[in-house]
């Protein structure tokens, strides 16, 4: 190939690490959706969106809801996804840790109505066990809502660690609750961590990435390169 590009940093530099030329053109997140507003946030609530699938690890979240109970007993768990596979096992621990009045699965639902739930919860967990570029992690920090991740993929080279999320490693309930209780027990930090989110996914703006590409075509189409995609 003439040219590769790929939306990942993290494939970036393993594959240039092997002596391939390729290029970075991030995925783009149409913003229109996801304003930036915390105005109506209820106090000590977790926010989970992904498939109840085995590789977004659901479960992380019902552990980490049951470790903070012990210092904010009202703390509280929305799940948003649709179902695949692993919703039975989530509803079966939060029968066996009597925790029903305080999580709420949604199911899924539109992409253009998740804002409802980033705008208005206090901590956002990515519990996934792979991330290639993390669309809803951007759509969620373009709410404002504090990211708590694992440390998984393209999750590092996007997220600093304290400065505009939180990055748990090896998915680690314990790391979860414990920085989801800083978060609510520290409103200054909380707001720092949302505005410095919030700045960090502008460079994302569909318009911004659009260009890029634009003047990638322009590029190859002046070099006469045949363009395919894949």
């Amino acid at each position: 190939a003439d040219y590769i590009i790929t939306p990942s940093l993290f494939l970036q530099n393993y594959f240039r690490s092997k002596d391939f030329k390729i290029e970075y053109i991030p995925n783009g997140i149409d913003f229109s959706n996801f304003s930036f507003k915390r105005d109506a946030v209820k106090p000590h609530s977790l926010l989970w969106v992904r498939a109840f699938s085995p590789i977004y690890s659901p479960e992380i979240a019902i552990h980490t809801l049951i470790k903070l109970k012990k210092e904010f007993p009202d703390a509280t768990l929305t799940m948003v996804g649709p179902d695949k596979g692993e919703k039975i096992k989530v509803e079966r621990l939060i029968e066996n840790y009597k925790l029903s009045a305080s999580v709420n699965i949604v199911g899924a639902i539109p992409n253009n109505m998740l804002f409802e739930y980033y705008q208005t919860h206090s901590v956002f967990l990515n519990t996934t066990q792979y991330e290639s570029f993390g669309v809803c992690i951007a759509e969620a920090a373009s709410c404002g809502i504090p990211i708590i991740s694992n440390k998984i993929g393209e999750v590092p080279f996007l997220w600093k660690n304290g400065e505009n999320s939180f990055l748990v490693q090896d998915n680690s309930p314990k790391q979860f609750a414990e920085y989801a209780s800083t978060i609510f027990k520290d409103q200054k930090l909380s707001e720092a961590i949302s505005i410095s989110a919030r700045n960090n996914v502008v460079q994302f703006d569909l318009q911004i990435i659009l260009d890029k590409w634009k003047t990638f075509f322009s590029k190859a189409t002046k070099q006469n390169i045949s363009i395919k995609a894949t």
